[in-house]
């Protein structure tokens, strides 16, 4: 089945620097499309379509969030990410 690969703490990032990271996914089919289901990223950061955390990053803090990925076929994995800022 569909399962996310990147779950738990992520690297750190830096106020005010550029912050880049792919999430990843396993099982199913190509392609992915990936969207934030619940809690927040630190302010200045998205998750894209393509799972990819980017942006600049305003403000220090810890965040928690939930991301979810579906499959070309329907299927649907979550899973929680952290992120320190």
């Amino acid at each position: 089945g569909l399962t996310i690969q990147t779950t738990g703490a992520l690297p750190n990032g830096v106020v005010a620097t550029p912050y880049a990271f792919q999430l990843n996914a396993s099982g199913g089919t190509v392609p992915f499309s990936w969207r934030l289901v619940a809690g927040t990223l630190p302010p200045g950061l998205i998750v894209d379509n393509n799972g990819r955390i980017a942006g600049t990053p305003t403000d220090a803090g810890d965040s928690t969030a939930t991301v979810e990925v579906t499959d070309a076929n329907g299927l649907v994995a979550t899973g929680s990410i952290s992120l320190r800022i």
